[in-house]
């Protein structure tokens, strides 16, 4: 076999994986909706929840990202005039990622959102500024871990790590990093080990997590 078949092979090899892989987001982002979502109780009604039409677009988006970024943006623009929703194509957003109503949802270009994040609406997972000197190898904007749930209005800005498990609660502000399993209460200014913390820091039982959003 010549190498210039056996590069075609690999080539289509890794073409049939990605394919594969996309397809099998697509299908984890419907049961996701379909688990997280009480008014989404079927296929037929996921499959016109706002928040899978934004990370749906999002995804065409980010594979186009690499080398047609004037076309990924196209996709990105359309989809925030659809839903509302403003996913950068940059941005990395994992397997079971859900975002409830949508409305007002911001996440910048070097975020990370890993597998099963929740987002409710106007949360803004974003950059600190250009003029701020807070940049990390690059990244401007948060990572946040697997399995943590950012209720509304809640703002993560600048490049900080959002650990596993956290719950951000209503319009809280996180600019430092938060440990794993941490709650926040609504409204809370988290700013790490300033002197602020051991008062805005309230931590909340996992199972009253209906009085944090």
């Amino acid at each position: 076999m010549r190498i210039s078949e056996t590069l075609g092979l690999m080539h289509e090899a890794r073409r049939g994986f990605r394919q594969r892989l996309f397809r099998t987001r697509l299908m984890c982002d419907v049961e996701t909706v379909m688990a997280k979502d009480p008014a989404s109780p079927n296929l037929a009604y996921a499959l016109t929840h706002q928040g899978l039409h934004a990370i749906w677009l999002y995804r065409a988006a980010h594979l186009l990202h690499r080398r047609r970024r004037l076309l990924a943006r196209g996709v990105a623009y359309l989809a925030r005039v659809v839903t509302g929703v403003d996913l950068h194509p940059g941005a990395a957003l994992g397997s079971g990622v859900f975002i409830d109503h949508g409305c007002g949802v911001v996440i910048g270009e070097t975020a990370v959102l890993e597998d099963d994040v929740m987002l409710y609406h106007n949360v803004t997972v974003g950059s600190v500024g250009w003029w701020h000197p807070k940049v990390v190898e690059g990244r401007r904007h948060p990572v946040i871990q697997q399995g943590s749930v950012l209720c509304t209005g809640a703002l993560i800005l600048g490049p900080v790590v959002v650990g596993r498990d956290c719950v951000i609660g209503a319009n809280a502000v996180v600019l430092a990093d938060l440990p794993e399993h941490s709650q926040l209460s609504p409204g809370t200014v988290w700013r790490g080990n300033s002197p602020q913390r051991a008062t805005e820091q309230v931590t909340i039982p996992r199972n009253s997590l209906g009085e944090v959003l």
